[in-house]
């Protein structure tokens, strides 16, 4: 359940953000996040993001910089709001000081005011965020759905992020793909599963979302592969 999960997190925390930022030179990190932004940037001048499932913020670290290092969405002339969710206290605490040093960075470096991007990260499950109605530009989550059963996604899950995102809002989600659990060791305390991209778009158009393109990457230390979808809200 989600107190076994959050316990492991809140324990693991410092070890899953030290593998993250190995990991930080993969497209997923650069090249997919930029293209998400840059649709984030049809949806209004006032752009909102969450990410659900934030862990310790890299990827809203992430996104903040390429708020100003990639020039269609740092000509765009939109502001950014950036906001994380997650079940754990120790990532959230990590996601707000790192927040706080990149944004704090990006103003020295580049004389990016407060005004432009704000980041911010809440402990909350991706489920029962506390976040408006139809506020937000985008949405994304790396590798939390398979921490949820299809029942769960189909019934709280994908309806809770459709119900928060703006007409034409993109939803960015990637996960393992597969079918079955992931087998993890015995002892590792915890049930995940792996998900096909033809499950993943089934239930996101059951929750009025359009899929524009989905893809797999390999991820070779894993010995699985990585599901990335990209959808829009109607």
């Amino acid at each position: 359940g989600q107190a076994s999960l959050k316990a492991t997190y809140d324990s693991e925390a410092r070890q899953y953000q030290t593998m993250v930022q190995g990991e930080m030179g993969k497209p997923m990190y650069s090249a997919v996040l930029a293209d998400f932004l840059r649709s984030t940037t049809e949806c209004g001048p006032a752009v909102r993001v969450l990410d659900a499932g934030c862990g310790p913020g890299l990827c809203l670290q992430r996104m903040a910089e390429l708020c100003q290092e990639d020039p269609v969405v740092r000509d765009s002339q939109n502001t950014f709001h950036l906001v994380g969710v997650d079940i754990s206290t120790e990532m959230v605490k990590l996601a707000k000081e790192g927040l706080q040093q990149t944004l704090a960075r990006l103003a020295d470096e580049n004389g990016v005011n407060a005004s432009k991007i704000t980041a911010d990260a809440v402990e909350a499950s991706i489920d029962a965020t506390a976040v408006e109605a139809g506020s937000l530009s985008g949405l994304m989550s790396y590798f939390v759905l398979h921490h949820f059963s299809v029942e769960q996604l189909q019934s709280s899950v994908f309806p809770h992020w459709a119900n928060l995102l703006r007409p034409r809002g993109t939803l960015l989600v990637a996960t393992w793909e597969g079918q079955g659990l992931i087998p993890y060791p015995e002892d590792y305390g915890m049930k995940a599963r792996q998900y096909s991209s033809e499950e993943i778009a089934h239930l996101l158009e059951k929750s009025g979302f359009a899929v524009s393109k989905s893809w797999t990457e390999p991820e070779p230390e894993m010995d699985m592969n990585m599901l990335f979808v990209s959808a829009r809200k109607l």
